[in-house]
């Protein structure tokens, strides 16, 4: 049994068949969110994933938009004003493929209740720390425990890039995330243009690290192994392999 993280699939079904047929019967994947949007498949890919026991779905600011754009949708089949933020976020063709399905509404009912933070402590005992957008950590000066920001940010934020790191409560803490495009990662940490762009990109002293890959773009994605830390890359090129 190996334990991944996977994120912003976008579309790309032929990526997530390749991961599919890779995966163990006993293997779990987090799934960090985006399923949708930008490729031609996201409707198809959100029920896939939806429906294989191996994967824990994490909400995703694409599914976010696709349940607001959906609220104005249901139950009269009227498009209101959050199907302009999906469609301009590359979510035309996933909206109609929705309204198509004639389970459309049960399946964003399913997707409602999809969480926006997972935890797992993997085999080193690390604390490993998911969501779409990522976040850092806070400790609670009562208990020890730890704060989280609220949903929107789980989801949609980019600020915690370039927060001090609490090393004194979270020195054995990792947190995992997509929703920003790795070239995007290293233009906003000002790494150095020789930065390479096939790997993740780990960053806060090796406390946090982006797997998005903007496969819609690129092609490839990974699987992050959240036990060993090392990452597997699928690819479309290699599909008739």
């Amino acid at each position: 049994m190996a334990t991944y993280a996977c994120t912003d699939l976008h579309g790309q079904k032929d990526l997530l068949v390749q991961i599919q047929k890779f995966l163990k019967p006993d293997d779990v994947v987090f799934f960090l969110g985006d399923a949708a949007d930008r490729g031609s498949h996201g409707w198809e890919m959100i029920k896939m994933i939806a429906q294989d026991k191996r994967f824990i779905s994490i909400k995703g600011n694409h599914e976010d938009m696709l349940i607001d754009a959906a609220r104005s949708y249901y139950p009269d089949e009227r498009i209101g004003h959050g199907f302009s933020l999906l469609a301009s976020n590359g979510g035309r063709v996933t909206f109609y493929d929705m309204t198509n399905d004639q389970w459309g509404e049960q399946w964003i009912n399913h997707i409602r209740k999809y969480p926006t933070h997972a935890e797992y402590t993997n085999t080193q005992g690390q604390l490993v720390l998911l969501s779409h957008a990522g976040y850092t950590p806070i400790a609670d000066p009562e208990d020890g425990g730890m704060w989280l920001p609220d949903d929107h940010e789980l989801i949609w934020s980019r600020d915690h890039f370039w927060d001090d790191w609490d090393e004194e409560n979270f020195s054995n803490a990792v947190v995992v995330h997509g929703h920003t495009p790795m070239p995007y990662m290293a233009d906003y940490l000002q790494m150095p243009s020789t930065t390479p762009m096939d790997k993740p990109i780990w960053y806060a002293n090796r406390h946090k690290v982006c797997i998005d890959t903007a496969a819609f773009a690129t092609g490839f994605c990974f699987l992050l192994n959240l036990d060993t830390w090392e990452h597997l890359t699928f690819n479309l090129a290699s599909n008739n392999d």
